[in-house]
Order: structure tokens, then sequence, then C-alpha cells
């Protein structure tokens, strides 16, 4: 398609690709005659009565497209390009080196826990290797350059800072045990920056600055992250993150050759300033409570989840647990059994523990809680460990025969830091049906005139407190024996589940105890059943006949230390009562 211009008398035919330009570049006055067929037909007409022309031949178009020629200095590329030129030579000194990784690299501990919010953007001007630094500063330098002169060297700075914020953001939510630094998100936000920007402005960008944009640079963008995501060792989500907050930024920029663009870019600058500042606040208020955490392989009956990037280690109760790399905080959950206890008990007894090694031992806290429908104590514990002041926060959860603890210490001057994260963790935390019952009950269901099956039910149910549902697998358990040896065996274990849990059921003790009078287990059993009812003297009768079945046996001799326990602790609790 063709164009002829009537010029100084002589007559001119020119592409019309060719006469855009000279139109945007002023060099066809608006009194030029034009004869263009599809507009004026046989006619030449004033190119200026073309409403394309005025389009064509904006003023502030053809003051950007020169401002793009004759570009100065590209001074923040060069600012940018020499900061991240100076910090690698200065990262050769002695310890320099060592001292930037610490406290520079983008790592989601020291970022969450510490609150130290810098490293989110600090990473992005740190560089240890030569050959990571000479390819980085080349696509900063590159797109940095052509940027600055299309958009200007304060919406470039933006767009640098804000890819490199996004990039480290988006690196710590999908990779937080991993430490990360390098100048590759804000390279990867200027990539998507130049496609984005030349697909808006592809009618106003000279034809010599086409190839620095739009699909040049895409063909740059789609290698670099093939290459990354094919590597292991390349934070790849650090790239994706400053491709996207490059794009979205670029997006609401426009040219600052273009005036009337002034006042809107410095709104996008200050609401993309904002933004980032409340986000870093968000960090730094709610750090701990924002730390990832991933189930913990169910123990017994307790299900919890646990920081995802802490490792093993051991606390100072001698129990394994998970332990922040930054600071001296310990997360155990640790699940044991027993004897059934109260919840005060249980307290009691890992009180003790925790007196035998630490020093000045002081309960601040000791409540009552409900976690599921079992009764358990929330404790806040104030110590001394190898001189340190130290804090823990515990749960006590007695769940039948199993002992749930999960307790939370670190520094008492960094305990502050980590309340929110100890509420998160202890909020995780769900007492659960233990498999083994529920693996009980299905073989009960199976073989419903086992006794086997039947027992082990009733020992399932007796260890996770599911006392109705034990008693009544042990009574038909009881019904289904074909043997002396196999109802005494179901006998004593119901009268060591009314021992244990602390049943009314002084009837069928008797009536056990008369049935089975030659069995040292049910007798026993027994004793400790009447114990446990307040009848100290049927307890001394039935331990007396078991004694004269085994005489000095050991199970006989336990079995009065037993009930001796028992007679101090009723002491205890009266002496409390008064």
């Amino acid at each position: 398609m063709s164009v002829e211009l009537a010029i100084d008398g002589s007559l001119e035919t020119i592409a019309f690709e060719e006469f855009e330009d000279r139109v945007r570049d002023g060099l066809v006055p608006a009194d030029t005659p034009v004869r263009f067929p599809v507009l004026t037909g046989d006619r030449f007409v004033p190119v200026g009565d073309l409403e394309f022309y005025h389009q064509l031949a904006d003023s502030d178009h053809r003051y950007y497209r020169a401002a793009f020629k004759r570009f100065g200095f590209p001074l923040v590329t060069a600012g940018l390009v020499g900061l991240q030129i100076r910090i690698y030579l200065w990262a050769k000194a002695p310890g320099v080196s060592d001292f930037l990784v610490t406290h520079l690299t983008n790592w989601v501990p020291a970022t969450l826990e510490r609150g130290e919010v810098y490293r989110v953007l600090s990473y992005g001007f740190l560089h240890l290797g030569f050959t990571h630094l000479a390819l980085n500063l080349t696509f900063l330098a590159y797109t940095g350059w052509n940027l600055e002169r299309g958009l200007g060297r304060r919406n470039l700075l933006a767009l640098f800072l804000f890819s490199v914020y996004c990039g480290g953001l988006l690196s710590m939510l999908m990779s937080p045990g991993r430490p990360s630094l390098g100048a590759s998100g804000g390279d990867f936000g200027l990539l998507a920056a130049s496609v984005v920007y030349g697909w808006k402005h592809e009618d106003v960008l000279p034809d010599s600055a086409r190839m620095y944009f739009n699909w040049s640079i895409l063909l740059y963008l789609v290698v670099l992250l093939v290459l990354g995501w094919a590597s292991p060792s390349v934070d790849n989500w650090g790239h994706l993150g400053g491709l996207i907050g490059g794009a979205m930024l670029v997006t609401w920029l426009e040219p600052e050759a273009f005036k009337s663009n002034r006042p809107r870019n410095r709104r996008v600058r200050r609401t993309a300033l904002l933004v980032s500042m409340a986000v870093a606040t968000g960090l730094l208020l709610r750090g701990p409570a924002l730390v990832p955490l991933k189930t913990v392989r169910p123990a017994v009956g307790l299900q919890t989840e646990r920081p995802t990037y802490w490792g093993k280690a051991w606390s100072f109760t001698g129990d394994q647990a998970w332990t922040s790399p930054v600071s001296e905080a310990y997360y155990v959950t640790r699940t044991g059994t027993g004897k059934p206890a109260s919840p005060e008990a249980a307290a009691d007894v890992f009180l003790d523990q925790l007196s035998g090694r630490a020093q000045a031992v002081e309960l601040a806290v000791n409540v009552p809680i409900t976690l599921d429908g079992w009764d358990g104590r929330r404790l806040t514990v104030l110590y001394r460990d190898k001189g340190v002041d130290r804090q823990l926060e515990a749960l006590i959860v007695p769940h039948g025969a199993y002992q749930h603890r999960i307790y939370f210490h670190a520094r008492a001057d960094e305990f502050s830091r980590y309340r929110l994260l100890v509420e998160k963790l202890f909020g995780s935390a769900r007492i659960t049906e233990p498999a083994e019952l529920s693996e009980a009950r299905e073989r009960a269901q199976d073989n419903p005139r086992s006794f086997k099956s039947m027992y082990a039910l009733g020992e399932a149910a007796a260890l996770a407190g599911e006392t109705r549902e034990a008693e009544s697998a042990f009574v038909r358990a009881y019904q289904m024996a074909r043997t002396e040896e196999r109802r005494a065996q179901s006998a004593a274990s119901l009268l060591s589940l009314f021992a244990d849990y602390r049943l009314p059921r002084q009837d069928r003790v008797d009536a056990m105890m008369l049935a089975h009078p030659g069995s040292v287990d049910v007798l026993i059993a027994a004793a400790r059943a009447y114990a446990s009812q307040g009848l100290p003297g049927d307890a001394r009768r039935a331990l007396a006949d078991a004694e004269t079945q085994l005489p000095g046996d050991f199970a006989v001799e336990q079995a009065r230390g037993e009930l001796e326990a028992l007679r101090l602790e009723g002491l205890r609790i009266e002496e409390k009562g008064r």
C-alpha cells in the first residue's frame, strides 16, 4: 500500500509504513497534499484533514520518540550495576562474605522468627560467584538501559526493586527452608517488563528500538525460565516472583516522557511502596505465626504439626525435639504409656522431671484445658538452664494409659517473639483414635466369636481410655473362654481395668474373687480394684489369699507397694482438703 505526497511541486510515492514514520517524526506538515486512494480516492487533500494523521503526529508521541533516541547516560542502570560490583568486590575481604551471607540473604527463619524483613530486598544485591554476577548484570544492563530510556529513571528503579521484593516473597512462600541471593529476581522482572512494555507501546516506539522489547525479549525470558527449572540449584520461585512483580507493575506505569503520565506514575510507585511496606510490617509483627507447618507422623492417639524447616535435636529434658535454625527454641511432642493418671497427677510428674534437669524451676501457670473431649493441663514454667533464664509452655493430656506431652521452650528474652507460633502449634494438636484400637475393632467385627479378637479389643480399648468398650469386651471374652486359664486371664484384665480407672464395681469384683479363688493374678487384680474403691480391708484380704497361694511372690509384693502408695496419696489429698 502506497501514499503519494505533493511536495514543492513534485510528486513522491512512498510506502505507507514509511509515511507513518515520517508523520511520527514530524517530517510531514499538516498542509501537505496527499493522495491515499483508500481514503481520498483520486483527489489530493491536505494530510491534516485525515483523522489518523493527528494520532500519528501527536506532539507527545514525537517528543517521546525523539527523547528515546537522544537519551543520555543510563544513570540508574549504571548505579545498580556498579553497586552490585562493589558489593561483590567487598565480599572478597576476609570475613565479609560470611557476614553478608549470614545477615543479608533471603532466609525464611531469620525473616519470620527474628523479624529481619529487610532480607526480602537485600538478597537482590548479593553475588558470591563471578559467573553468577556476570550473567545477572548482563541482563540487568541490557534490559535496564532500554527500560530507563523508555519508562524513565524513577520507573526503572521502582520496577527493579519491586521485582526483587516479589521474587523474595514468592521464594519464601514456596521454598521456606532454602536461603537465596542474587539479582535474578529483579532481572526476570525487567525482562517481563520489557515484554509487556513493548506490547503496550509498540505504536510509539521507534522502529530501531522494537528489537529490545516485546516478542524479541520473550524468547530470552522463556529460555531462561526453562534452563532454571532444569537446574535444582536455581531459585526458580524467586525468578517467577520477580517476573510476576515486574509484569504487574509495568502494566500500570507509563513513559515519563509523556508529562501527563507523571502524576499517575507517582501514584503507582507510591502504591507499590505502601503495599511493600504493609507486607513487611505484617512479616515483622506476625512473622512467627506465618512459619509454615507440616504434620508430624501421628503418634499413638496424638496428631500435631511442627515447623517445616526446623531440624531434629535433643531437648534438655532428654526428649527428641525440633529446633529452630536461628534461635534456641525447641518443640517436643511425646506420647508415653503407663498407668492411667489424672491431668493433675500427670502434670506433677512432668514438673518433677523438669526439676531434676533444670534449676530454679517455677510453675507460673497451671490451668485446666480440654482437648477433643480429654481433660488436661496447660503449664507455663520458668526455669534456668546453663545459667540462662528460659520459659516453657506445655500441654499435658492423659488419654487413657497414654500420656501426651506437647511443649515448647526457648530463652525467656526470646519467648514473646514465639508466642504466636506456640499458639499455632498447640492449636494444631488433635487427640485421635489409636490405630491399634481401630484395628482391634475390625478384627473383633470380622471374628465376633473369637476369644483372642475380643480380648485384644478389651486391651486396646483399656489403653485408649474407652472404659465402657473395654469392660464390655472383657466380659464377652470371659464368656467365650473355654478354659479356666483364659477365664482367669479375662477376669484379671477386667479387674485391672476397674483398678486403673477407679470404676465402682464392687459386686463384680466380689464375684470374680469367688469364681477364681486359686488364681493369683485375679486375687492381685481384685486387691488393686478394692483399694481404688476405698476398701483397704478387702484389698488386704485379697492380697493375703494371693500370698497363701504363692508366698513371697514378687507380683504380690509389688501390689502391696501399690496399695501403700494409694494410701499415702489419699492422706495427701485429705491433707490438702483441710
